[in-house]
């Protein structure tokens, strides 16, 4: 599989039209679809079965909606539209029949479940997943912020209380994340440059100086495209980019 900067290069010009890539994206990406559909399906899936077709135009249909302000990461949202796909597609098969029962007989007389009570299943699993998917992040972001000497701990008591004055930090920090310079220079130092910040962003030193924990930590996740789930609890708020007298 490509890497992320080469994702999101084909990606971004498939969304502008360029067939190309997306055809490119497509064919790059049947391992992960296989992969992904097969989970779902709790058995392999090949190129020649309906569940696999349903997962090609989910991803197909993933490029085209796909959000980056939103927060996810482009692969973790595509698994989530096939999946989806997928319990769209068993459910139809359930309306077909009146009666739903819990198993129905395969083509040799062996038992199998019901597709509803699959899709239940997978309802379940997936929300398994993503529990699972949400407890490493934070795992990764622990092991993360050990680098720069916090804990969990210090950027929940770091975090304004107050929605102007977190808006301001929120704001500093994805000015900061958005800088890759900036953002080397905080890795090789550990340190948040303040002065480029405050002449950055027009915030008063002293405000950057007091939130310079929760700048770091959110500025961090907004950097790192693989946090799809810590994104959407440190998006940029309005009222963020006012300046403030030094």
């Amino acid at each position: 599989m490509a890497t992320i900067d080469a994702v999101n290069s084909l990606l971004k010009k498939a969304r502008q039209g360029d067939a190309v890539a997306r055809e490119k994206l497509l064919a790059t990406h049947r391992d992960f679809i296989t992969k992904v559909v097969s989970w779902r399906c709790h058995r392999p899936v090949d190129a020649h079965c309906d569940e696999f077709s349903i997962g090609l135009m989910a991803f197909n249909e993933a490029i085209t909606t796909y959000d980056p302000g939103r927060g996810a990461a482009f692969l973790s949202y595509a698994r989530r539209v096939i999946s989806t796909r997928l319990v769209d597609y068993y459910r139809r098969e359930v309306r077909r029949s009146q009666d739903v029962p819990l198993t129905v007989e395969g083509p040799e007389g062996e038992s199998a479940l019901h597709p509803e009570v699959v899709s239940a299943a997978e309802e379940l699993s997936q929300a398994e997943e993503e529990r699972r998917e949400r407890a490493a992040e934070i795992l990764a972001f622990s092991e993360e912020l050990a680098y720069y000497g916090l804990t969990l701990e210090d950027v929940e008591r770091a975090c304004p209380r107050h929605r102007a004055a977190r808006a301001k930090l929120l704001a500093a920090a994805e000015v900061l994340a958005q800088d890759k310079a900036l953002m080397e220079r905080l890795r090789r130092t550990r340190q948040v440059p303040l002065k480029e910040l405050a002449l950055l962003t027009g915030l008063n030193r002293k405000i950057l100086e007091r939130g310079r924990r929760y700048i770091l930590a959110v500025s961090v996740i907004r950097a790192n495209p693989e946090y799809s789930y810590l994104e959407n609890y440190v998006k940029p708020e309005r009222g963020g980019t006012e300046g403030e007298p030094r």
